[in-house]
């Protein structure tokens, strides 16, 4: 047929001299359907050959860029299913003629490059993609700029199961993420809405550079109420920011990460679960979150080499829930109202600091830390005069500073195992 390239085809053959074929192959004006030849030699031997066409693949290489619903539309009758280069949807131009929905691509299951979608797309979903199982890079928005139109509600990848690259949806009006067959990501994975109500990321792996929910402005009001990793096993940096609705967070399988970030205005965390997870290379951060009452959800945490930093947690009682805590560098509250006690007393540190300010120091918690304590200790009350007593136990020599900031209302400060301060 014609888009086979076997219109008006002729064929060349060799045979003996007394040799005869048939059909004879000059007789022949179809060539795009399989045939029998046979051929009899001078003896009266016969043998079949049977012609059976193939189409070769079309596989773009270079950058196939769509802007129109009639070239999404037109992609369909190519019988492209892979392309080496990079796909480009629609414009950021604000005359752009909108692509309303992407069903001409149905039958794309690999691009190696990056797929953009830009915000001439106006259709409500990505169904049209739903062959799609790898890809370089994806990108609605980017990593500074959001997406654009308020049309795009759901982003459903049913089929997608690895991203070589940045997989970024950074689009305000959003409601739902779904990529439930997604087990790699290698590069940066961020997802910033104003308005999501679904994430499902279940069959996610690993080998995830950053992972970051970033909750933004001028969407609908985000309703997450669960972040569940629960594939998970490798992360460099895991950030959660902004999302109010959340209660709790889990990574079961979770063996490293380097940073921890967890932050909102009055969030609603409540628990988090981290079972595997032994070591944080850089810092765990805890922000804004008025449940939360203390690291119960980090059974095998045994160090943490960068910071430990707790601000606005009213409930939290301090790190004791973390029973196989042994190493620490720097540790921080600030307004952790409700902390009786800090032990420090089995932990190793590295040489950091543990401070504390003064609406933490207004609750009067005791310090106890072991007999030699590599680290220095900085407590900042601030002339508040709801700090009148300042408790230390153990801590017979500190190798850095102690230092207690304007603490001029401190009516008791106790710290009788005190010999040494190399600061």
């Amino acid at each position: 047929e014609a888009e086979n390239g076997l219109d008006n085809a002729a064929a060349s053959y060799r045979i003996s001299e007394l040799a005869a074929i048939e059909p004879d192959p000059k007789s022949v004006s179809d060539w795009s359907v399989e045939r029998t030849f046979t051929v009899t030699a001078y003896d009266g031997k016969k043998r079949t050959y049977i012609y059976s066409p193939t189409v070769a693949e079309t596989v773009p290489t270079g950058t196939v860029t769509l802007l129109t619903q009639e070239q999404v539309d037109a992609f369909e009758a190519t019988g492209v299913v892979k392309i080496e280069g990079n796909l480009v949807i629609g414009s950021d131009n604000a005359d752009a003629e909108p692509i309303e929905n992407l069903d001409g691509l149905n039958g794309l299951t690999s691009v190696e490059g990056d797929v953009k979608i830009l915000n001439s797309y106006a259709g409500a979903d990505l169904s049209g993609l739903s062959a799609l199982e790898r890809v370089g890079s994806l990108y609605i928005g980017n990593l500074t700029s959001g997406f654009t139109s308020k049309e795009l509600l759901t982003v459903e990848l049913l089929s997608l199961k690895e991203v070589l690259g940045n997989l970024v949806v950074n689009a305000p009006f959003v409601k739902s993420v779904s990529l439930p067959a997604m087990e790699y990501a290698g590069g940066v994975l961020k997802i910033s809405s104003g308005s999501l109500e679904k994430l499902d990321l279940s069959a996610l792996k690993g080998q995830v550079q950053d992972l970051i929910l970033e909750h933004v402005k001028g969407g609908t009001g985000s309703t997450l109420s669960e972040l569940s990793l629960n594939a998970l096993q490798e992360c460099n940096n895991l950030s959660v920011q902004g999302f109010t609705a959340i209660e709790s967070i889990s990574a079961p399988r979770l063996a490293y990460a380097s940073n921890l970030l967890f932050s909102a205005t009055s969030g609603k965390l409540k628990t988090t679960r981290f079972d595997a997870l032994e070591t944080i290379s850089g810092t765990l951060s805890l922000d804004g979150f008025p449940e939360l009452e203390g690291l119960g959800g980090f059974p095998s945490l045994q160090s943490v080499a960068g910071s430990m930093l707790f601000s606005n947690l009213p409930a939290f009682k301090g790190i004791a829930a973390a029973t196989s805590l042994a190493k620490l560098n720097n540790v921080t509250f600030t307004v952790c109202a409700n902390i009786d006690e800090l032990d420090f007393s089995g932990i190793t540190f590295l040489g950091g600091q543990i401070s504390l300010d003064k609406e933490t120091l207004a609750h009067e918690p005791q310090l106890i830390g072991p007999d030699k304590f590599n680290g220095s200790i900085f407590l900042d009350p601030v002339n508040n005069k709801a700090v009148t007593a300042v408790h230390l136990k153990g801590f017979r020599e500190i190798s850095g500073d102690f230092y207690i900031n304007r603490g001029n209302r401190i009516e008791h400060m106790v710290f009788p195992s005190i010999e040494y301060v190399g600061g």
